[in-house]
């Protein structure tokens, strides 16, 4: 299943010239780092860019040095001793269950949809832990990272998507003049999956 979300521009400041898109992972374990998920550039005024967003996530192992290794759900990386079994659940709000044998500092485990990470967890401790998968989609103007860098600055307008077909965010506001408006993002037009 997807989700088709459409970002319309509807501001008529020309400042904004990028808009970053992540993941709220606030309620995942502690330690995870959200992802620029997805950059939207110089989209003009009255302009649209759509984003299909798949349900099923994929993961990695990443190292220190940026080298990546698939993971799949069900089975184990010897090599590491990291495990996933999962995803529970159905839609974008599924969970899973993460074990790692021996703490590796050295490691972290991407989670990814799209083929694109969305979060990053460090594998520095041995446990096995519960994990739910995030359904609600920050915006940030101007969110100055590196598409696939950390997020630091992890404010933004959330949307949950869970259940939803499509949805449409629109940013407004940015009136040119004294009387300007605040820069805000809208939803609207949700349907239902």
């Amino acid at each position: 299943m997807q989700t088709w979300l459409t970002y319309e521009n509807g501001s008529l400041n020309p400042h904004v010239s990028r808009v970053g898109v992540f993941w709220d992972v606030s309620g995942m374990l502690p330690g995870t780092m959200p992802v620029l998920w997805a950059a939207i550039e110089r989209c003009r005024y009255g302009w649209h860019h759509p984003l299909c967003i798949g349900w099923e996530p994929a993961f990695l192992i990443r190292d220190s040095y940026g080298n990546e290794c698939p993971l799949q759900p069900g089975h184990g990386n010897p090599d590491t001793g990291t495990r996933i079994d999962g995803p529970h659940g159905y839609g974008l709000k599924s969970g899973l269950l993460l074990s790692q044998g021996t703490p590796r500092p050295d490691l972290s485990l991407c989670i990814c949809r799209n083929s694109r990470p969305i979060a990053e967890l460090p594998l520095d401790r041995a446990g096995s832990w519960a994990v739910f998968m995030p359904d609600r989609l920050k915006f940030q103007i101007d969110c100055r990272v590196e598409l696939r860098g950390r997020v630091t600055d992890a404010c933004g307008t959330p949307f949950a998507l869970s259940g939803l077909h499509a949805l449409k965010v629109q940013l407004r506001g940015g009136t040119p003049g004294p009387r300007a408006t605040p820069l805000t993002f809208v939803s609207y037009r949700a349907e239902s999956a």
